[in-house]
């Protein structure tokens, strides 16, 4: 009498296979396949590959063992064979789950070193104890490497794991990020530059927002509190508001009567007389001419402005304050409500009170905004210097460069920081400059006799 063949699926994992060539999991399935020659089982089905797929993570889906639970369940199978037990599974839950299937059904778990019998009470208890000491090891790991990395931190050692190699460019999604960007409009302008992940593949959105959520970061790659307002961007989402009719609609002035020029048409023409009928005397002028101008005088601010500096503790001081403030109100509704402070004199002292922490929230987005762009504009100078080459060349390819990521910038981000960056004033055709720009905040760059 022939006795039929155990029937058997195949599971292979590996949670960290370098370069995801799929060497590792290989390895795997030349061994297993030993393991069913040798037990005389019957291979059932394509084995259920999850390669780079952690077994730890209750988060992580496993979609070949997820098919392969469903498999089971449907008795397509009877055993399965795998590298290890702690390959199969390192969640105590999800094993119990296994447990009690193979309990009722019978189910042999073989690997190149074991088998574990689940429909016995040894098995169980054997499977039981391998995947909680799994997990315990993990968890041991994951302990050290925090306690390591604090260590680290504490002494000015740290720098976080980036994942790829160019520190700078998370400095630069982080400054991105800041500026109001979100997680696609990054990828676009690092793909823009040519920039690609560790894998040699272009950012995605979801890539970038993986860094950007990235708790190892904080504090060590980005300071702690740049870190949690970003968190606080990436929350909100979306950003608002109506979009500008043309690319640098309200940076330029008439020179006639200082009104805006706007967009319309392929020119930028004085708001005043575009909506006064019969006014004369006012200036209009080309959209190549003025924008190609701005973009020029950017390039110029970003190449030879200074680099940002570090945090001055402005901010932290504003923040104190404000902290003064709300606790000066606080005090004075404490003495209404206990009668030793009359209504009207706290409604002049609460005003007072209001009028200040208005200013100085003024002053702290001012502060905010000034280094966030400052650390913005840096970030358009990461990596484009050309050792070796004449300075001349060097130069012109520095300035090709910047511009190149200057214009790959959101729209948006462009008008705002040309606007606190430059003065521009369209001034008449037989002036000897048609475009007057004026530094504002490089103002080195700015001719000496310009008042």
């Amino acid at each position: 009498m022939t006795v039929p063949k155990l029937r058997a699926a195949l599971y292979l994992r590996i949670s960290k296979d370098d370069g995801r060539t799929g060497l590792a999991v290989e390895r795997q399935r030349e061994e297993c396949l030993r393991v069913i020659e040798r037990e005389g089982l019957e291979l059932v089905g394509e084995p259920y590959v999850d390669n780079g797929v952690s077994a730890y993570n209750r988060n992580v889906t496993r979609p070949a063992f997820d098919a392969m639970t469903h498999d089971y369940e449907r008795g397509k199978f009877d055993a399965v064979v795998c590298w290890d037990l702690d390959r199969f599974s390192r969640q105590p839950a999800q094993l119990e789950h296994w447990i009690e299937m193979g309990e009722a059904r019978g189910l042999r778990i073989y690997s190149p070193s074991e088998i574990t019998d689940l429909g016995t009470d040894n098995g169980r208890m054997f499977a039981r104890m391998k995947a909680t000491i799994a997990r315990a090891e993990v968890e041991r790991k994951s302990t050290r490497q925090k306690a390591q990395a604090a260590q680290a931190k504490a002494l000015g050692t740290y720098k976080g794991r980036t994942g790829f190699d160019d520190a700078p460019v998370i400095r630069r999604m982080f400054a991105l990020a800041l500026a109001g960007s979100g997680p696609y409009e990054i990828a676009a302008k690092l793909n823009a530059d040519g920039l690609t992940t560790a894998r040699g593949i272009p950012w995605s959105g979801q890539a970038v927002k993986g860094v950007t959520r990235s708790q190892r970061h904080r504090g060590g790659l980005v300071t702690e509190s740049d870190f949690d307002k970003v968190q606080d961007l990436l929350s909100a989402g979306v950003r608002v508001g109506p979009k500008a009719r043309g690319l640098y609609s309200g940076i330029a002035r008439c020179s006639t009567c200082s009104a805006a020029m706007t967009a319309s048409g392929d020119r930028y023409k004085c708001s005043y007389a575009a909506n006064h009928p019969g006014s004369t005397g006012h200036q209009t002028i080309l959209r190549t001419v003025l924008e190609s101008r701005i973009d020029a005088a950017m390039v110029d601010a970003i190449i030879l402005g200074p680099e940002s500096q570090e945090d001055s503790g402005e901010v932290a001081a504003l923040d104190a304050e404000l902290a003064r403030i709300e606790q000066s109100r606080k005090k004075i509704s404490r003495l209404v409500a206990a009668d030793l402070l009359p209504e009207a004199d706290a409604a002049a002292d609460l005003r007072a009170l209001k009028a200040e922490a208005e200013s100085l929230t003024a002053q702290r987005t001012r502060a905010i905004t000034t280094s966030v762009n400052r650390r913005l504009l840096d970030g358009l100078t990461v990596d484009v210097i050309f050792p070796g080459e004449p300075h001349a060349q060097s130069a012109l390819r520095l300035r090709e460069a910047v511009g190149r990521r200057w214009k790959a910038l959101e729209g948006d981000e462009r008008r705002k920081l040309a606007r606190e960056y430059l003065g521009v004033t369209v001034q008449p055709r037989t002036a000897p400059e048609r475009l007057r720009v004026r530094h504002l905040v490089v103002t080195d760059l700015n001719p000496a006799d310009d008042a």
